[in-house]
């Protein structure tokens, strides 16, 4: 009877337990159109807001406003849950100063051997 009772309280734990509560919320599972937005669809959104504001053409032109290049990269992950609260605050006070952007902004340093 014990072993049973084991098994049978074992398989109500972690992943066996878990799985039907998630396909509650997400009848495809990870297909699920939901899943997608609700877990991927705000990572894609700050993809692109980086590629708009901070693409190769726009970088070259903010080279000479590392402040510029630290503020528009700050306000993209400022929308979204990409970092923990702890990193938000610490990447915004790097940032602050004018040495930490210029240090966030990497055209602004010299190239080094073997560096692009």
């Amino acid at each position: 009877m014990n072993g049973k009772v084991a098994l049978k309280r074992h398989a109500t734990t972690g992943p066996a337990r878990t799985r039907p509560k998630f396909l509650r919320y997400f009848k495809k599972g990870f297909a699920d159109e939901t899943y997608f937005d609700w877990e991927h669809g705000y990572k894609e959104h700050a993809h692109q807001q980086w590629l708009e504001l901070l693409s190769r053409e726009n970088f070259k032109s903010l080279l000479a406003r590392p402040a510029e290049v630290a503020a528009r990269a700050v306000r993209i992950e400022s929308r979204t849950h990409l970092l923990f609260s702890f990193e938000k605050m610490a990447l915004r006070d790097a940032l602050k100063t004018p040495a930490g952007a210029e240090l966030f902004a990497p055209g602004r340093v010299p190239a080094r051997a073997g560096q692009r």
